[in-house]
């Protein structure tokens, strides 16, 4: 039998390691560093809808997808619709407009693919939460600013965050083990990884990637033979080689990122922004609504390959005034657009 007073020091023991795994985890997710702004753009906020999380660039047309759903309120998130904006980034008048207004049903939209097919037709792909801990893929095709609806795919893991699409069916996603029944907050403590990557080939998903405490970014390369995955709870982007005739991954390194890392976007010239999060607690405080600001970066990053070195280089950091919570970023010829979690804003931005 335990008596009282060992049970006291069982208390004491396991209070001194929970404070100890925390204190830890606070330190490891950036919470006690300082912020020195900089920033390679002049940047200023434009109204968008709320929880523009994704963003992603038509670069034959210069328009700019937006994947915005209510993630500002836990409580309403899943009894309100979401949808999908456009922005036109070759006019000075940036407006958004809404897109998906014609499609019916429950959309919640979440990571966003735009794929342009060997015809010339273009497919954009949305991960959308018909309710909590629910996954299917909406499939739109795209012209003119204008989304017809073709296939919602379902049957899919819960917890999918974001997608990149292969072909007009075919795609890989991120499942950010957010389901799994174990909060982020103790999937960080104890350092489980409960998220994978999964691969859909027109009919049936499977896992072909696993290891990630919080996969979340995801996007391939131009020529298709590398994958990138941001984990955001380890802040690592992690590399994977492709095979073109399987799908299968192989995983040949990482990148440690100096952020809690989040959607990854590909640049023109083969180059990705990736979006983060300094200090992960501010940013989760932040989206609980108990903070008001929580800071954000922008990555550009080029993964090493052929035997040549990567490059990694800050390009905006700030402390949240002009954008909390950074989920996504998109360069557009000298402008850089940034998306957030769950603020009611963009920030647009010209290079210097």
């Amino acid at each position: 039998m335990i008596n009282r007073k060992n049970y006291l020091w069982y208390v004491f023991a396991g209070l001194v390691l929970f404070s100890f795994l925390t204190v830890r985890l606070f330190i490891q997710q950036g919470e006690f560093q300082t912020i020195g702004e900089q920033s390679e753009y002049q940047c200023q906020p434009i109204a968008a809808p709320w929880g523009p999380e994704d963003i992603v660039a038509d670069y034959d047309t210069g328009l700019l997808y937006i994947s915005a759903s209510a993630r500002q309120d836990g409580a309403a998130r899943f009894n309100t619709r979401g949808n999908i904006h456009v922005l036109d980034m070759n006019g000075a008048n940036e407006q958004i407009q809404l897109v998906s207004g014609d499609f019916i049903g429950k959309f919640r939209p979440h990571g966003m693919s735009l794929i342009k097919l060997a015809d010339g037709s273009k497919r954009l792909f949305a991960i959308s939460h018909p309710a909590k801990a629910q996954s299917v893929v909406e499939i739109f095709a795209v012209k003119q600013a204008k989304l017809t609806h073709i296939e919602t795919i379902s049957g899919l893991p819960g917890g999918l965050n974001s997608i990149t699409a292969i072909d007009g069916e075919r795609f890989y996603a991120t499942q950010d083990g957010s389901t799994s029944g174990i909060s982020s907050l103790f999937n960080g403590i104890f350092g489980l990884e409960y998220s994978e990557v999964i691969y859909y080939d027109g009919k049936l998903s499977q896992v072909v990637a696993d290891g990630f405490e919080y996969a979340n970014g995801i996007e391939l390369s131009a020529d298709g033979q590398q994958l990138y995955v941001a984990d955001m709870l380890k802040r690592t982007l992690e590399f994977y080689d492709r095979d073109l005739q399987t799908n299968a991954l192989t995983k040949t390194g990482n990148l440690n990122m100096d952020a809690g890392v989040d959607n990854i976007s590909r640049n023109q010239d083969g180059s990705f922004f990736i979006a983060g999060h300094p200090k992960m607690f501010s940013t989760f405080f932040h989206i609980s609504g108990l903070k008001d600001i929580a800071p954000s970066v922008v990555f550009r990053a080029t993964p090493p390959k052929g035997g040549q070195r990567g490059e990694l280089k800050v390009v905006h950091l700030e402390n949240g005034f002009g954008i909390s919570g950074a989920s996504g970023a998109v360069e557009f010829n000298d402008k850089m657009y940034i998306g957030a979690i769950t603020q009611n804003r963009l920030l647009s931005c010209i290079k210097l």
